[in-house]
């Protein structure tokens, strides 16, 4: 059974978002590439009123991102693979 919660407007698979994130190197590329919290959520796909909200969370360590999603920031940014899991 999936552990799905609902949380600020989008519904999360918690059980499978247990995975550490390091917020503060998102933030330092998506800066180092000139992007704005907005302008990264429309490049994942977000929706219009969740794109910022959901990359703070990340960045602030409040939330995680998926799987899927962690593996989609690191192709977009070209880092290797668990770039953003490092302490």
């Amino acid at each position: 059974m999936i552990d799905l919660k609902f949380q600020r407007g989008h519904i999360t698979q918690s059980r499978f978002n247990t995975h550490p994130f390091n917020g503060k190197l998102l933030k330092e590329k998506r800066r180092e590439f000139k992007l704005t919290q907005l302008q990264l959520g429309k490049s994942l796909g977000y929706q219009v009123s969740y794109r910022s909200s959901v990359i703070s969370g990340w960045e602030l360590n409040r939330e995680r991102p998926s799987l899927d999603r962690e593996i989609q920031l690191e192709k977009f940014f070209n880092v290797p693979e668990k770039y953003f899991r490092k302490p």
